[in-house]
């Protein structure tokens, strides 16, 4: 297989006629799940659709017991097949933004798109008035998401200099003041994940969830990527472990030396090696 499948009821585009019309596609909210297509089958009670490109198994295009699926909560059904789930480079997309490629929960490298570099913009620049560059508006949301991602990371390092308790009433409001608003809540960045990978890859949240890929130690690399600080989160993970072997020093005089800057001296992967 090459992607995913979505079923189509019949009766969420009964109006347009025999299949669904592009605009019917838009409004169910899958239309961006497809850069060339969609391809469409006719099935019991409906279609199926999946994305052109890329070899396709005939025998495999079809309703059948044995696929995954999720309800996409707008009358479409996700389908995979369990024993040959879409990959990576089934999905990628055409054109895809600059990041870091990280290792996700299926073991492959995707490409994270950079959001901030040494604490700067890093998403594609339009052209603005007087010749000035500015983040693209497409990408606005992320960019203002990286902005505060940033800011917290930032105000973090500055309180555990100081010794501040980020667990008490008082140290979460010193974080706030710092940051100069709230901190980012895990919703608001597993939606930022979910918008980034979304960029290179034909992913919602139902794929994503479907793939099993982020887990809690994933979701710390991606955040990484995000900010393009993996070698120093690399080091304060090895930081952690000479500190319980009594060997702390060693390790943190390299990330103390990085932090300087909190992204001095990196470079953002992008994207043709393994973070």
């Amino acid at each position: 297989m090459a992607g995913f499948l979505y079923f189509v009821p019949r009766e969420l585009y009964a109006h347009d006629g025999n299949h669904p019309s592009e605009n019917t596609i838009e409004k169910l909210g899958i239309a961006d799940r497809f850069d060339v297509g969609p391809g469409l089958r006719d099935v019991k009670g409906g279609v199926l659709l999946r994305d052109k490109r890329g070899p396709i198994d005939e025998q495999r295009l079809c309703l059948d017991a044995a696929q995954e699926r999720i309800e996409m909560g707008n009358g479409v059904v996700l389908l995979w097949w369990p024993d040959e789930p879409p990959r990576e480079c089934e999905l990628r997309r055409p054109e895809m933004i600059e990041g870091s490629h990280v290792k996700l929960e299926d073991g492959a490298l995707w490409v994270v798109p950079t959001l901030r570099y040494n604490g700067k913009a890093f998403l594609p620049r339009a052209i603005g008035r007087g010749g000035r560059e500015v983040v693209h508006p497409k990408y606005r949301p992320l960019d203002q998401f990286g902005d505060r991602l940033y800011k917290q990371w930032e105000a973090r390092i500055t309180l555990s200099r100081e010794g501040v308790d980020l667990s008490i009433q008082e140290g979460a409001a010193r974080l706030e003041d710092l940051m100069g608003g709230p901190p980012v809540t895990g919703i608001e960045q597993w939606q930022a994940i979910v918008d980034a990978l979304s960029r290179n890859y034909r992913v919602g949240e139902e794929e994503l969830e479907a793939l099993c890929l982020i887990t809690r130690p994933r979701l710390e690399d991606v955040t990484a990527a995000f900010l393009g600080i993996q070698e120093l989160i690399q080091l304060q993970r090895r930081w952690e472990w000479e500190k319980k072997r009594g060997n702390a020093r060693l390790a943190y005089d390299e990330i103390e030396e990085l932090a300087e800057g909190p992204s001095a001296g990196l470079q953002p992967n992008t994207g043709r090696g393994e973070v």
